[in-house]
């Protein structure tokens, strides 16, 4: 392990020792790298705190970066819309929707994953800002950032991951477009409405397929009207009122004949939320003839 004043640094020669060794000294590192960073972090300033990196010659390393909460407001409890200023570094980075960061209070704090809820390049933040949309979960990097206040502080990755695929779903050849979210899922999704790049009064059909509990468990529930006007037809399910989950809403408006989905149809669809959600929505669209190449995720 080699340490300078502003990184510390994993470095594993996986060709000359054994998988059991590289568990082992990656273990031992760990650990002594969590003792120098508490450290580090008492004695330097917050700016340093950016400099921890973790390389392993397998993977890429992640850096982090200093940012600071600009607004952070609660939809209901447990759900915060939370903008964060950033470097540079990572606005250029998220070129996307779709794309995630990587966020966390302190610096031995394992990272939570978070799709940016705003647009690439959003007008309606102040330059160098992102949107996350934060589940707040006991005891994860969650939690921590939702309770931060204005001006509190965090660490943040760039921007990464593929985003959305939205070359597979031209205008040119992709006549409808069905998008499915649940819960926080929806920030993603916020982020493809918002930028502009679905073309939707171009097609014959946008759908956001939204479900919650209830209208007083929707995140964004102000912008629907918003997204609207864009083109954008939102069918929100409440699961709390007898409605079931997205993937019944689906199955009912197929049987209805309100979606023509057969294979002469030229769909494009677009996930995020629960495992079970995706699955069972990728297999009720593939059924009815949707091409699977154009089933589309973020991750």
């Amino acid at each position: 392990m080699h340490n300078t004043d502003k990184s510390v640094h994993i470095q594993i020669d996986h060709h000359q020792i054994t998988q059991e060794s590289i568990v082992f000294r990656l273990i031992h590192a760990m650990k002594s790298m969590a003792s120098h960073s508490t450290r580090f972090c008492r004695s330097n300033s917050a700016l340093d705190r950016r400099s921890l990196v973790v390389r392993a010659n397998w993977g890429a390393p992640v850096e982090f970066s200093d940012a600071k909460v600009i607004s952070n407001k609660t939809f209901f409890p447990g759900m915060h819309q939370i903008v964060i200023g950033v470097e540079k570094s990572v606005t250029s980075s998220f070129t996307k929707p779709g794309q995630y960061i990587q966020a966390k209070v302190e610096v031995d704090n394992k990272p939570g994953f978070f799709a940016v809820a705003s647009a690439p390049n959003a007008s309606t933040l102040p330059p160098d800002s992102l949107e996350l949309l934060i589940k707040s979960q006991p005891g994860s990097s969650a939690e921590a950032i939702a309770n931060l206040a204005a001006g509190g502080q965090l660490l943040v990755s760039t921007a990464q991951g593929k985003g959305f695929a939205l070359d597979k779903i031209p205008v040119s050849d992709v006549d409808i477009v069905l998008m499915f979210a649940t819960g926080s899922g929806v920030s993603p999704l916020k982020s493809v409405i918002e930028s502009g790049l679905l073309g939707a009064s171009e097609r014959s059909l946008v759908q956001l397929f939204y479900g919650t509990r209830n209208s007083g468990s929707t995140a964004y529930q102000d912008l629907v009207g918003q997204w609207q006007a864009t083109g954008v037809k939102i069918k929100q399910v409440f699961s709390g009122e007898g409605q079931g989950y997205v993937q019944d809403a689906l199955v009912r408006d197929i049987k209805a004949g309100i979606l023509n989905l057969g294979p002469e149809a030229k769909v494009g669809v677009l996930l995020c939320g629960q495992k079970e959600m995706c699955n069972a929505v990728t297999d009720t669209l593939v059924e009815a003839g949707v091409n699977k190449d154009r089933i589309l995720m973020n991750f």
